[in-house]
């Protein structure tokens, strides 16, 4: 009787060890981390891991065999990486959904060769990486829309290798990068940088900004208070010529009194919109809107008022010239002083053809050219960004890229009753 009873006490306090450690085991798993390289494995994982909600060691994706790994999903029930977070290497993967649910990483975040992805949805739920952000080598990323509004990192903050990238509105809710590195590099399309607007300067100790051909604007509030300080460190080079050097960067942050995230103008049916923000105005008297078709002589076509400190404008050309139109905005301070914003240009086409098509763009080797109907009479020119023609073929519609150094060229396409462009990216 005496052996029963202790027997059952046993067992019950076996049952209490059995119950306590699978508990813990529905929180956290993984003490070694783990790494994910095949959609079997993901889709498996609620199975193979119930419960399991925070990995010990931190989370690897990555695909073993080239297309494997398309869908996230099954990781929903993930909450919290005790290390890192690894998202690399996955040509298939569109879309980071199914991470929604994790709110930190002890350590670093890095997406890499992700050529599937266009934007970073799905990482809306961490606030906290506690080491730094990498977002690079991901060709076709076009936005960085996904991360948290209120998104903190305790490292460096890195923007790089990323061609068909345009802005980084997406990081506008990173408030500071942990007293280390902030760099933009290599981004070819990237035109816009104004959304790193609401870092705090006092957490940056170096900035690079470099090799970011397509940006003309790097004078934004920013680093314009980063630069004002002589001893902060910071690297500003190859990017577009009103953004090429620190030397040139500070003396746009002295001269204007308007400060540009952006200035676009496109074409909507026969008009062209204008459009452009300010991050900052200062005794800003308003915007001349002026009109050029050889870039030298210019017309006023509009005024628009400034605003008290910043603002977003638009404006309409409803009557463009036929082929090149030049716009530039004249900023004017109430002393009268004048600042030229930089130069947009849009091709106005005539005639009846199908639009152009160019592919592959981005390309390496070579081009094909459609949409201009039969090869006869046709002159195909590439020109690089100093307008310099370095490329001329007639009556072919294949464009060898051979001896091109890698870039954004502009693409003309001259027939009997039309010229056609289009920009082309060079890898």
């Amino acid at each position: 009787m005496i052996f029963n009873i202790y027997t059952s006490r046993n067992l019950l306090m076996l049952s209490f060890l059995i119950v306590g450690s699978c508990s813990s085991f529905a929180q956290n798993c993984l003490g070694g981390g783990l790494t994910l390289s095949s959609q079997q494995q993901i889709n498996n994982f609620p199975n193979d891991y119930p419960g399991c909600s925070v990995v010990l060691g931190g989370l690897t994706i990555t695909e073993n065999t080239t297309g494997s790994i398309t869908d996230l999903s099954p990781l929903a029930q993930l909450t919290r990486i005790e290390g890192r977070l690894l998202v690399f290497d996955n040509s298939s993967l569109a879309s980071l959904t199914g991470l929604d649910n994790i709110t930190e990483v002890t350590s670093s975040v890095r997406i890499s060769k992700c050529d599937g992805l266009s934007d970073l949805a799905g990482l809306g739920g961490v606030t906290d990486i506690s080491s730094f952000l990498s977002i690079d080598n991901n060709d076709n990323i076009t936005q960085l829309h996904g991360l948290n509004s209120s998104l903190t990192i305790g490292g460096r903050l890195e923007i790089e290798n990323n061609p068909m990238l345009q802005s980084l509105d997406g990081v506008r809710g990173v408030s500071k990068v942990g007293n280390t590195t902030l760099s933009i590099i290599d981004n070819m399309m990237l035109s816009n940088i104004g959304g790193l607007e609401n870092i705090d300067v006092a957490t940056i100790a170096n900035l690079i900004i470099e090799d970011n051909v397509s940006l003309e604007i790097c004078e934004i509030p920013l680093v314009c208070n980063y630069l004002s300080v002589p001893s902060r460190l910071a690297s500003i080079t190859g990017n577009a010529v009103t953004c090429a050097s620190r030397q040139t960067v500070e003396a746009a942050c002295t001269a204007l009194p308007a400060i540009y995230s952006y200035f676009t103008v496109r074409p909507e049916g026969k008009s062209h919109l204008l459009e452009w923000e300010t991050t900052y105005e200062l005794n800003n008297y308003g915007f001349h809107i002026e009109h050029s078709t050889d870039g030298v002589r210019w017309v006023k076509l509009a005024f628009a008022d400034g605003g008290e400190n910043e603002g977003v404008y638009a404006w309409s050309n409803e009557n463009p010239s036929p082929g090149n139109n030049f716009y530039r905005l004249l900023q004017q301070d109430y002393d009268g002083t004048m600042n030229s914003s930089p130069i947009r240009s849009v091709y106005q086409r005539t005639g009846n053809a199908s639009d152009l098509l160019v592919y592959p763009n981005p390309a390496t080797a070579n081009i094909t050219i459609a949409g201009v109907g039969d090869t006869e009479n046709i002159i195909i020119r590439l020109f690089d960004q100093n307008g310099r023609v370095v490329r001329s073929v007639v009556n072919n519609k294949n464009v060898s890229l051979d001896g091109l150094t890698p870039g954004i060229y502009v693409l003309e396409v001259q027939t009997e009753f039309e010229v056609k462009v289009a920009k082309l990216m060079v890898h």
